[in-house]
């Protein structure tokens, strides 16, 4: 009986990966329970929109920040949380070995639990759904009201702010079910 593994693997995330992938250390990466996998993220991030270092993006007065400090420690809490996620951080895969040329199939999964799956969805929540107090959005929104004050109108830092809100529109495209 012989036995064959077939990998799937996609060539440009393949390229990117092997050609080393981030410029930065991602943040919260200390709080990770798996480093590498928390970077497998960020590198498919910044492979799907060209981010720059978010430690290079200037601070903001906290003067100007203080009505809207319930938002972003909000905000900043669960992103600690999603970093901190077994379901970000474990490893899933799915591996499929074919026997005799084809007519033998064994499909094989590995996902974290169900109950982890719903406990990282409700932490998602709090960035995607315009509902939640420290939606993506209000924290956008607070930060582009402070810069006004503060920078260029065609700096680079309005640039990246717009980067983050196209990666936002694009990944609630993604979860129209989940929204809300």
């Amino acid at each position: 009986m012989t036995e064959q593994e077939v990998r799937f693997v996609s060539d440009e995330v393949e390229a990117y990966r092997q050609s080393g992938g981030l410029s930065f250390r991602p943040p919260l990466i200390e709080r990770s329970p798996d480093p590498a996998g928390f970077e497998y993220w960020w590198r498919l991030l910044t492979f799907l929109f060209p981010f720059k270092d978010p430690a290079s993006f200037p601070a903001l007065p906290k003067q100007l920040l203080a009505p809207h400090r319930d938002i972003l420690d909000r905000y900043c809490d669960e992103a600690v949380h999603l970093a901190e996620s077994q379901y970000l951080n474990g490893n899933s895969e799915v591996r499929i070995t074919v026997k005799n040329q084809g007519a033998v199939e064994n499909i094989e999964s590995s996902f974290p639990p169900k109950e982890i799956a719903r406990g990282f969805q409700v932490t998602f929540r709090q960035f995607y759904s315009n509902k939640e107090r420290a939606a993506f959005v209000n924290v956008r929104n607070a930060i582009a009201g402070v810069a006004k004050t503060q920078w260029d109108s065609s700096s680079e830092e309005w640039e990246q702010l717009a980067l983050w809100g196209k990666a936002h529109i694009q990944a609630a495209r993604q979860a129209p079910q989940a929204a809300g």
